[in-house]
């Protein structure tokens, strides 16, 4: 007799998905402090992810075009450009910056029982400023959850300065009456003594009552109103040793000029 040998059945096979690795951090503005907890999600695919304690996060995705979302409750969110992940690479998003939600600082600026107008108000960090209306009032936005100082100058007056304050999100925080009186301006350049380049960030305090501090612009130049007085200035930047100057005087209604500081 004949016999007959079964045919195997083939093992079935799968190509294996080609994938790589999407990785970045969420930030939050203004100051980049990293956001732990923050939701990551792929647009394309609904894929999410939480950001851990450095604000970073990770995913394995096959090889394509994709967007990420970044979001946590009440702050605004924060989408990236289109990224293209390939095969057994791993592309590094650009950091995602969420934006906390906003308040609102008021207040009033007056040199005796007179308004202020034209009043510049800054608000540090950040450097976002108003400038007070006839009435002597001022309105600025500033982003909640972080801690400000708000300095008010007016040529021809000490600048004012209120230090630690902030605005809880969708509210209002008055900060009263801000009064100024006369005062002088104080400026001058800081520069490197081996270079001469400025040197710009450097802290500059005003020793005379009440204390008072400026910061370098890009050309190294600061510029800020004080109570008349004769008194010296401390300089202070990072990789610097701290620098104390002579006295200078300064007039009300007078700008004094420093010789450039080394």
């Amino acid at each position: 007799t004949a016999s007959s040998t079964a045919t195997p059945t083939p093992t079935p096979t799968t190509t294996p998905t080609s994938t790589g690795t999407l990785s970045g951090v969420v930030l939050s503005l203004p100051n980049g402090a990293v956001v732990p907890g923050a939701t990551v999600t792929v647009n394309e695919t609904g894929a999410t992810a939480t950001t851990n304690i450095a604000g970073a996060f990770n995913f394995a995705l096959p090889t394509g075009n994709y967007t990420l979302t970044a979001s946590r409750p009440s702050e605004q969110s924060a989408t990236s450009a289109l990224l293209t992940v390939t095969t057994g690479q791993r592309t590094i998003a650009a950091p995602l910056f969420l934006t906390p939600p906003t308040g609102t600082f008021t207040g009033l600026v007056v040199t005796g029982s007179n308004p202020v107008a034209g009043a510049v108000v800054t608000l540090t960090p950040g450097g976002i400023s108003t400038t007070t209306l006839a009435d002597g009032t001022f309105q600025l936005a500033a982003q909640s959850l972080v801690t400000y100082a708000v300095v008010v100058s007016k040529t021809g007056f000490a600048d004012k300065k209120v230090s630690s304050v902030g605005v809880s999100p969708g509210q209002t925080t008055n900060l009263g009456t801000l009064s100024l009186v006369p005062g002088g301006t104080i400026t001058g350049v800081v520069r490197n003594s081996l270079t001469s380049a400025p040197v710009a960030g450097a802290t500059i305090q005003w020793n005379g009552f009440p204390i008072s501090y400026s910061v370098t612009d890009a050309t190294g130049r600061f510029t800020f109103g004080v109570t008349p007085t004769t008194a010296g200035l401390g300089v202070m930047a990072t990789g610097f040793t701290v620098t104390w100057t002579p006295a200078y005087a300064v007039t009300a209604g007078q700008t004094t000029t420093t010789p450039d500081i080394l």
